[in-house]
């Protein structure tokens, strides 16, 4: 609006140059090239702002002209001494216009100045109706779009969050995108000092922030629901607790796998959809999954033995199932796997977990024997079932994917048989008896 305040300015200076210089020769020079917009302030549109009001005011008049005035009797007797009322169809064609004009700012009802514009009222109530229903999603949009954390993860509730890590002094300064993903991104970050509550802090952490939206990934309830250690606290109505429920999760997880010595990121906190943890990686750029690593055939059999450890350790060790396992969440540092992207770890007394795990034994020994020479791959990598044996202990035959999924589930069927003998405590039947014959014993009162 300025730069056009400016234009203006600048052509109407031009033209009265112009209009000095030439006065009243008869050869008239032309100064349009000096101009931005030539033509704006000749002869003939000098006066277009004036019949432009000029014709707005007679649209005004006209319309007034045709309205009918408050009447007691409710109506006027034309000029062909016809009765006219408020429901005449051309008057209120005039008047649904006018009335259009009023619809909110997304609705483009465009300009209709000096145009004798009628509106049927069926026409009227549809445009009303959509111009309502266009309000009412802007609304919800820029809602959405404020509290969400759909494409790059960082709502205003997050952005303030960091704020506060920064005073508390868990965190020096906040990096860029370092990764982007289907649940959450993970930004660079240098770590604090640390405060009393947290001290060792590394001084390259990551920072995974959950998308609280759930179209990336709307298959998380599966690996929560049956959680014995979220399944007090599951509510699939909220989102966002259910993003925050999945942060803890891995928090949890990590923590347990650090402890138990699988190698993996080191967390430092958790707030609400925010882990902060170990960065695997160096000033600033992130170690590549095996996915991307150029690895040799050396390199990638030791990747599969370390890869392969993980998976053992986080069974036996952690009592966890990582239910994601693939080339895409190792990564490769110093000649060394970590394992990251947890969240969807379950329990080993999830009713799914075993087969969680049979998927990823197929997932780790499909990539690896692509990777590999078919020769050496037939030696050194076991195929997938003889892999699920050697990390539970069970013997598996060869056999279909139905085959194999049925042998899986009377395995977990045998699993939980197993642990309810474990944890079944026999009473004899005389005590039982005893102790609810002295409870409901009737004593007759004297």
């Amino acid at each position: 609006m300025l730069q056009r305040q400016l234009d203006e300015e600048h052509d109407r200076e031009i033209h009265m140059i112009e209009k000095a210089r030439n006065r009243n020769n008869k050869i008239a020079i032309s100064y349009d090239q000096f101009k931005i917009s030539p033509g704006r302030f000749d002869s003939s549109s000098d006066s277009s702002e004036e019949e432009a009001e000029e014709n707005w005011g007679n649209y005004l008049r006209a319309e007034k002209a045709r309205t009918i005035p408050a009447t007691r009797r409710g109506y006027v007797n034309n000029s062909e001494g016809m009765k006219v009322t408020k429901h005449d169809a051309e008057l209120a064609g005039r008047r649904n216009v006018s009335r259009m004009e009023n619809f909110g700012p997304t609705f483009k009802s465009g300009d209709g100045s000096g145009m004798d514009l009628k509106l049927s009222n069926k026409v009227y109530k549809v445009l009303k109706t959509h111009s309502y229903k266009q309000e009412n999603r802007a609304a919800r949009l820029h809602e959405k779009k404020d509290n969400s954390t759909a494409e790059n993860a960082m709502d205003a509730k997050t952005s303030l969050m960091l704020m506060k890590f920064v005073n508390q002094g868990l965190l020096d300064s906040v990096g860029g995108c370092v990764s982007t993903g289907k649940e959450a991104n993970i930004y660079h970050a240098f770590g604090g000092e640390g405060n009393e509550r947290i001290s060792d802090i590394p001084e390259e952490v990551a920072l995974k922030i959950h998308k609280s939206t759930m179209n990336e990934f709307k298959t998380r309830d599966q690996y929560i629901a049956d959680d014995y250690r979220f399944k007090k606290h599951y509510s699939k109505q909220n989102s966002r607790k259910i993003v925050e429920q999945w942060a803890l999760k891995e928090y949890l997880n990590l923590e347990k796998m650090r402890r138990f010595g699988v190698r993996c990121p080191r967390v430092v906190k958790v707030k609400k959809n925010v882990v902060i943890m170990e960065f695997v990686g160096k000033e600033g750029f992130p170690a590549p999954t095996l996915k991307e690593a150029a690895l040799s055939a050396s390199e990638l059999q030791t990747s599969f033995d370390q890869a392969v450890h993980c998976m053992k350790d986080m069974y036996r060790k952690c009592k966890l199932v990582h239910a994601d396992m693939s080339e895409y969440n190792l990564l490769w540092l110093d000649s060394k796997v970590f394992v990251i992207d947890v969240s969807q770890a379950v329990d080993v007394s999830h009713p799914k977990s075993h087969q969680f795990l049979f998927r990823d034994c197929k997932n780790i020994t499909s990539f690896f024997r692509r990777s590999m020479d078919e020769k050496v791959s037939d030696d050194k990598i076991p195929k997938d079932f003889e892999l699920f044996n050697l990390i539970t202990g069970q013997k598996l035959e060869s056999g279909e994917d139905m085959e194999m999924l049925a042998q899986i589930e009377a395995f977990e069927n045998n699993q939980e048989l197993v642990m309810y003998q474990l944890t079944r405590v026999d009473f004899p039947f005389d005590y039982l008896y005893d102790k609810s014959a002295l409870r409901f014993a009737w004593v007759p009162s004297n």
